[in-house]
């Protein structure tokens, strides 16, 4: 049985038939859409943080497997309430940067995405 939050409760019983795959391509497709509309224009696109948190990941590693939320909390990569990804994209259209930035007891703290240091495709179990 597949463990993962979003696809399971704590009792086991079916959450979502919405995988994480599925909502990050949703997710992104969105993004690019916007993004394509609005080239060259500062936007802000408001979400959940589950969403954001994959998508931001999938962003900075293309192709590689989703973990799971645990890995991205604890690996300083989840969007909290309130917290805020900036995607900066170059005139090529690729990424420039990805930066998180964080509201932590009344001062804004803007951190680089953090870089992975596990890159094992078994993590989400």
């Amino acid at each position: 049985m597949n463990d993962d939050l979003f696809t399971h409760n704590v009792e086991g019983k079916p959450r979502s038939r919405e995988t994480p795959e599925q909502f990050t391509g949703r997710t992104l497709a969105v993004l690019r859409e916007v993004t394509d509309a609005h080239r060259g224009e500062d936007i802000f696109v408001v979400g959940h943080g589950d969403p954001f948190s994959f998508a931001l990941r999938e962003l900075k590693h293309p192709g590689e497997p989703l973990p799971s939320v645990v890995y991205l909390e604890q690996n300083g990569m989840y969007l909290e309430k309130g917290d805020v990804g900036r995607v900066v994209i170059n005139e090529n259209s690729g990424i420039e940067r990805i930066d998180l930035l964080r509201l932590r007891d009344g001062t804004l703290h803007v951190e680089g995405y953090p870089d992975d240091i596990d890159h094992d495709p078994n993590r989400r179990k």
